[in-house]
């Protein structure tokens, strides 16, 4: 085997390495006693609560409160991009968002939920006005120390 070929080979199996541990439909959970315990994805009526938490997160970005739509991305990704840019590139958006609905969920697995959400706006065309427009998101959204948060994969894109 040559050394591209070994090195291939050494990406491809941790790849699958991460792949079927991703795949394991409950997470074993460690409480305080260090006893395990497994959770089971959210109920129907947990997975609303997160849609509803999500439709929170987009009022706060209608009413021009980005420190609290800030607060609602997960603690990992707020680590990584400080308050001030976020707020910078949400802020300047050449929308206006107007209404958010939340549609449905799916999750899974216990930690991770994906959401959708409609979202309704509006836009300034140079040869039209103001266009009004909608259009379904689907966001993911990750269980950190119990609490839900947005995991931002496009923002500032």
């Amino acid at each position: 085997m040559n050394l591209t070929t070994n090195f291939l080979f050494r990406i491809l199996l941790a790849t699958a390495v991460v792949a079927l541990g991703a795949c394991s439909p409950t997470k074993p959970v460690a409480p305080a006693g260090g006893e395990q315990i497994t959770q089971s994805p959210p109920t129907k009526a947990q997975g609303e609560k997160i849609g509803q938490r999500a439709v929170q997160r987009w009022e706060n970005i209608i009413n021009k409160k980005f420190d609290a739509a800030y607060e609602m991305l997960s603690p990992g990704y707020r680590q990584t991009h400080n308050r001030k840019d976020y707020v910078s590139v949400i802020a300047n958006r050449p929308v206006q968002w107007t209404k958010a609905t939340y549609i449905g969920h799916e999750c899974q697995s216990p930690d991770v939920c994906t959401i959708r959400v409609n979202i309704e706006f509006d836009f300034m065309m140079p040869a039209a006005g103001r266009v009004k427009s909608e259009n379904p998101v689907q966001e993911k959204w990750l269980r950190v120390e119990n609490e839900w948060f947005f995991f931002p994969d496009n923002v500032g894109k």
